[in-house]
């Protein structure tokens, strides 16, 4: 019985984060909506201007003072030509995310060597 649960265990941690993608990619353009606060990156790892947090308002569980943090790591990505890695919950792939839409699920991001 023991084990039963144990594989039980181990198959769903499996599943949750099996729901996990990572967009990893060159950035080319950051902009940020003046009326909303949006912040969009441009392209990055198969995204193309999704809406990942808002320097404004809470957007996607993300306080305006961490997506201004965001806005600058993405910037200096940009300058320094670096690749950035950004992660999603339940998402399938980089390009499920349409264009000007929030890309939900956004929870980390890594600025790369």
């Amino acid at each position: 019985m023991k084990r039963i649960i144990f594989l039980l265990l181990i198959l769903l941690n499996q599943s949750v984060f099996a729901a996990d993608i990572m967009c990893t990619g060159k950035v080319s353009g950051v902009s940020i909506n003046p009326r909303t606060g949006g912040l969009l990156a441009n392209t990055v790892g198969g995204l193309s201007s999704p809406i990942l947090c808002s320097t404004s308002t809470t957007l996607n569980e993300i306080s305006p003072s961490n997506c201004s943090k965001l806005f600058a790591v993405l910037l200096t990505a940009q300058i320094t030509k670096r690749t950035v890695t950004l992660y999603f919950s339940g998402a399938q792939s980089c390009s499920d995310f349409q264009p000007w839409t929030l890309a939900g699920g956004f929870y980390h991001y890594i600025l790369n060597d």
